[in-house]
């Protein structure tokens, strides 16, 4: 036929979407209208027809970009829309009545991100201001694909007031700051504007969460002193160093598994790390230190899982020191009992840190 060149011509113009200035659907179209043509043609205003049928369902049909809000109501089966304030940018597809979920979202396939997001206290002791650095962390929903990217481009302070958003404002997400009480620290992330802030809390982990903010990341924990103030302390990655350690003196516990608390974290687990100061003034004893997870064992010299310390007391009034880490219950504890003991038998311990994951399992 003479006229293949207009034919395909019209094929190629099918293919083609022209951009979308506003990021939304492309508009395809079709250059000429065959009916209007000069030539000897009849009812291609039929073919007309064809074509714009099939133009309005492409058109109908093509991938729209903005944010959850925007998404307009289910109506037209296959339409395709990308929600860019989920998880990175999340593909939903319209059945004509729903919007389903049809492929994870751009951060979602990362199962765990960290980084950053490390705590201070402002250099002062003490201190009413945490610092929070530069950051990233995945959000702590328990469906993966659910999960969002929590960052904080610049640097944040927050002060242990109410809670208000922005950096510079109170963090504390009910009541008022308390003394000597752990508070965790949370990224938090606000879905429908993609705004990210922090929270502190009581709860480390199920803080009361400001209005419209639906997703959170425990990043961290401080303790407030006697004055209400934050007690100073340092931290490198997951390590967190007190700039002063404490002191927890038991006396004489006997040879019956007990249990200490020592000055880490609540309602987490974390490792703590601490000296421990074995003495006593005439009997051989071995202590051992435990997770109160694990099954209560006897100290022992020789059999498993005998201990972390022993002091031969041939010698009279001996103390033997060591550093220790163990993993803490959620009341900060850690088990500890001796296979003997006498009048002079006591076991001190002092925090130095702990260990914190944050979240990661």
């Amino acid at each position: 036929m003479r006229h293949d060149g207009r034919w395909l011509a019209i094929l190629l113009a099918l293919l083609i979407l022209a951009p979308a200035t506003s990021r939304g659907a492309g508009t395809a179209s079709v250059p000429n209208t065959l009916a209007a043509q000069a030539g000897p043609f009849a009812n291609l205003t039929l073919i007309d027809s064809n074509f714009t049928s099939l133009i309005n369902y492409i058109n109908a049909r093509e991938i729209t970009l903005g944010t959850l809000g925007a998404r307009p109501a289910a109506s037209t089966s296959g339409r395709l829309y990308v929600a860019t304030d989920v998880n990175g940018g999340t593909l939903y597809e319209d059945s004509g009545s729903a919007w389903t979920q049809i492929a994870p979202g751009v951060t979602s396939g990362l199962a765990e991100t960290f980084t950053g997001l490390t705590l201070s206290n402002g250099g002062t002791n003490p201190s009413t201001t945490i610092g929070i650095a530069v950051g990233a962390a995945s959000s702590d929903d328990t469906a993966i694909t659910s999960r969002v990217l929590i960052s904080l481009s610049g640097a944040f302070t927050k002060t242990t007031a109410a809670w208000s958003a922005g950096t510079g404002n109170g963090c504390l997400d009910a009541g008022s700051v308390a003394a000597s009480t752990w508070y965790s620290v949370f990224a938090i992330y606000r879905s429908d504007t993609t705004v990210s802030d922090v929270l502190c809390s009581t709860s480390a982990t199920a803080p009361v969460m400001p209005a419209s903010y639906t997703n959170k990341r425990r990043i961290g924990s401080v303790l407030t002193d006697a004055s209400k103030a934050i007690n100073f302390f340092t931290q490198d990655a997951d390590y967190f160093v007190w700039a002063t350690a404490t002191m927890t003196s038991t006396g004489n516990p006997g040879t019956a598994a007990s249990s200490v608390t020592l000055n880490v974290p609540t309602g987490v687990n974390v490792q703590a790390v601490y000296n421990v100061v074995l003495s006593n003034t005439a009997v051989n004893s071995t202590l051992y230190l435990s997770d109160l997870a694990s099954s209560d064992a006897a100290a022992s010299e020789t059999v498993a899982p005998t201990g972390q310390l022993h002091l031969n007391g041939a010698t009279l009034n001996m103390a033997l020191m060591s550093q220790v880490m163990t993993r803490t219950n959620t009341s900060a504890q850690i088990r500890f009992r001796l296979n003997a003991s006498d009048g002079g038998t006591g076991v001190k311990f002092s925090t130095l840190g702990w260990w914190d994951r944050r979240g990661r399992g």
